[in-house]
């Protein structure tokens, strides 16, 4: 539910923003299931893992807010969302057809970031990052 979702993005700011360095970069790149994770995140909301039966702590298929937050911080994030925007913008400045379909796809992605981790990965970018701006087609 979106509460649960509201509530796991929370409960990681909240851990992100105790440290003036966590704020703005976040808490760095670390592994779930390792030994790091386990001794420093002690979350309690969240998926349960398959193999341990313990909450994951850093990655959710959820909500790629929370896994934003953790891993870049706010000044990461929005440095990642400024490049998202950028992309958006550059294509709907076009306005042809391929344009108009890659401004749609990137603004689902955004949507669906709220009920998945699409957006978190960079996937959401290789097709209009690949895109040749002088191809006539």
């Amino acid at each position: 539910t979106l509460l649960f979702r509201a509530d796991n993005f929370f409960e990681r700011y909240l851990e992100t923003t105790e440290t003036a360095v966590g704020t703005l970069f976040g808490l760095g790149f670390m592994s779930e299931n390792t030994h790091y994770t386990e001794n420093h995140f002690n979350f309690i909301i969240g998926l349960e893992d398959n193999e341990t039966g313990a909450t994951t702590q850093l990655d959710t298929s959820d909500i790629a807010w929370s896994i934003f937050i953790i891993r870049y911080g706010i000044v990461g994030t929005l440095i990642y969302l400024a490049l998202y925007a950028y992309v958006g913008v550059r294509y709907w400045r076009r306005r042809g057809t391929l344009a108009i379909s890659m401004v749609l796809s990137l603004a689902l992605v955004f949507g669906f970031s709220f009920t998945s981790d699409q957006l978190f990965y960079t996937t959401a970018l290789i097709f209009p990052l690949l895109h040749d701006e002088n191809s006539t087609h």
